[in-house]
């Protein structure tokens, strides 16, 4: 699990900013309206991060996001290449400054802290620390360092307990390149299972339709369940089927070798091809009154709605979430009703749908949220909910709402729409256009 991610310097995040998923009095007391014992124990298995437009809720993810492209792409960037980079912009010291980031997480039993720096495109900092709890005694071990010495040498130590190759993973790693990655491009077993964690989690985001037709195909248990979600969902869907284009326009794929650069042969063009039948691979839901009338009930994907279009796009990494336990995050989460939201929140909250400790992490404008939904019970407790809002230089800040420590039964929509607790847009009137 998540235990809490630090980043600074990386587009409106000037100074560090820290979304911590370590549940306030450990997770003892609660207000959620769910069934049995919540999820996470100390830790919390959800967070949503409301604010202003502008204000760097989404950046919060892409920042995640930009983390996890480092460790999965940097040990294959060009060796004369540097590292992209989008410091803060709106002074000119830091456009100078580092990148930061330090992540700290659970793998099975030990508690990792994974952190690094980038400057003028290279590495300059990284380490791996591990906290590992043995027969109630508490260790910690440093598995590598890495650093770069006043002759801008880069200089790493790797632990003696991580045995293999290390050495010539070492000298292979270039300035542009961190050592996690290089040392999984390499399939270095003692940090593999670091670098799974990272790249296992959440799919990018033009990834996640086909991320779920790629499951419904494969997997009988994802058939079944997204089958259910569907059926349940009161859109009136009562089965799932896949349509498979039969082959890509010959134009389409001639565009897309050109824009590849790629050699025009037999074996480029069916790769081509392959790839556009799989990305244009689409459901089609069956209808329950057009089944009941004796009419083909199926829809082109085109003409279903945009909810039902998005319940299915969250279907499959959802799914993967439950099921291994990763982190799933999701960007402006509020295309569906309200209760379908407040459904698929509460799965994640329950140790009962979400034995394996899943994570959801998302943004939102939806302040219902905050409240307990008409009179049906709260959905999340007050240090799951996080808020964004730019300072006086147009940086972003990121808070929780237990920071003000709001009673258990504070009016929080209220209050939130009052402006007590920040992360609301600062509105002036309209002038009237005829006015003199």
């Amino acid at each position: 699990m998540l235990i809490s991610f630090s980043v600074a310097n990386f587009r409106s995040i000037r100074h560090q900013q820290t979304l911590s998923m370590v549940r306030a009095g450990a997770g003892t007391t609660s207000r959620l309206a769910i069934n049995g014992e919540p999820a996470g124990k100390g830790l919390s298995p959800v967070a949503v991060i409301l604010g202003a437009n502008a204000s760097g809720k989404s950046t919060i993810l892409d920042a995640m996001s930009y983390v996890i492209w480092l460790i999965r792409t940097s040990a294959r960037s060009e060796a004369t290449k540097g590292l992209k980079m989008e410091p803060f912009l709106l002074d000119a010291t830091s456009r100078e400054e580092p990148f930061s980031t330090e992540i700290c997480f659970t793998l099975d039993q030990d508690e990792y802290r994974y952190a690094f720096s980038l400057k003028d495109g290279k590495v300059e900092s990284e380490s791996l620390i591990l906290y590992s709890s043995q027969q109630q005694r508490r260790s910690t071990r440093t598995l590598f360092t890495r650093a770069v010495s006043p002759q801008g040498k880069t200089e790493i130590n790797v632990s003696n307990r991580l045995t293999g190759h290390k050495k010539a993973i070492i000298q292979s790693t270039r300035d542009n390149s961190l050592f996690l990655s290089k040392a999984a491009q390499d399939n270095y077993e003692p940090l593999m299972d670091v670098y799974r964690w990272f790249v296992e989690s959440s799919p990018d985001d033009d990834d996640m339709t086909e991320d779920s037709v790629r499951r419904f195909t494969m997997d009988p248990h994802f058939r079944t369940w997204v089958t259910g979600l569907l059926t349940q969902a009161d859109i009136g869907v009562m089965d799932v089927k896949i349509k498979t284009p039969s082959k890509p326009p010959t134009d389409l794929v001639d565009t897309f070798l050109r824009l590849g650069h790629e050699d025009e042969n037999e074996e480029a063009r069916h790769t081509v091809e392959r790839r556009l039948i799989q990305q244009n691979t689409r459901p089609a839901l069956v209808h329950q009154h057009a089944h009941d009338s004796g009419v083909d009930g199926e829809l082109s994907w085109s003409r279903e709605s945009l909810g039902t279009q998005e319940l299915w796009r969250i279907a499959g990494p959802v799914f993967n979430a439950l099921d291994t336990g990763r982190a799933f995050r999701l960007d402006e989460f509020e295309n569906l009703h309200p209760l379908l939201i407040r459904a698929i929140i509460e799965i994640f909250q329950s140790a009962s749908t979400n034995p394996q400790n899943a994570q959801l992490i998302f943004t939102s404008h939806d302040v219902s949220l905050l409240g307990n939904y008409g009179g049906l019970g709260y959905m999340l407790d007050r240090d799951q909910i996080w808020f964004t809002e730019k300072d006086n230089d147009g940086a972003t800040e990121l808070f929780p709402l237990s920071d003000y420590r709001p009673t258990k039964d504070e009016d929080i929509v209220k209050f939130y729409f009052q402006g007590r607790y920040g992360g609301i847009p600062v509105l002036q009137l309209l002038v009237d256009p005829a006015a003199d």
